[in-house]
C-alpha cells in the first residue's frame, strides 16, 4: 500500500478495495513467475570465477570489518 500512496494512488485504492486486491494478486503472480524462471536456469556457469572463501577466511574478514565490531 505504501507504493500506491507514493504514486498518488492512495485515495483510488481506498475507494476501490478490489483494485488493491488485484494489484496484490498481480504482484504475487509476478514474483512467482520470477521464482520459476530463476529455478529453471540451474547452476550458473562462471568461467574463470574465483573459488569461494572458506570459513576461516570469512572469520578473518569479519574481524577486520569495523561495521561488525558493534557499538
Amino acid at each position: 500500500m505504501a507504493a500506491g500512496a507514493a504514486l498518488g494512488l492512495g485515495s483510488v485504492l481506498l475507494a476501490a478495495p478490489m483494485l488493491a486486491l488485484a494489484m496484490k494478486a498481480a504482484g504475487s503472480a509476478y514474483l512467482l513467475w520470477l521464482a520459476v524462471q530463476t529455478a529453471r536456469r540451474g547452476t550458473p556457469r562462471l568461467a574463470g570465477a574465483a573459488e569461494p572463501t572458506g570459513f576461516i577466511t570469512g572469520l578473518w574478514m569479519l574481524w577486520h570489518n569495523p561495521k561488525g565490531w558493534g557499538g
